[in-house]
């Protein structure tokens, strides 16, 4: 999860994951590969692995989106390292 704020630094990449986005809240548009998508609150997509992408917020207010990587990606486990003890107990 992810707060992404209008007028901020654009940076293409791409990654071996494959990505699906969720917008909860905003307007973003995206450059995946040759195509351009526009989505709103409520909007998915998919971003496929090794493919150049990029977002950017459209409107003037934050967006905050959520990632999904597929397989996990060991880079951003810390960021979900503190819901390890909420499963010791099962």
């Amino acid at each position: 999860m992810n707060w992404l704020q209008p007028g901020m630094e654009v940076r293409p990449h791409s990654h071996p994951f494959e990505q699906v986005v969720y917008i909860v809240q905003g307007k973003m548009r995206f450059q995946i590969g040759d195509e351009t998508v526009e989505i709103g609150a409520g909007g998915v997509l998919r971003i496929p692995p090794n493919v150049q992408h990029c977002g950017e917020p459209i409107s003037d207010e934050p967006v905050m989106n959520l990632d999904v990587f597929s397989p996990i990606r060991d880079d951003y486990r810390h960021l979900v390292a503190y819901q390890l003890a909420d499963f010791e107990d099962l």
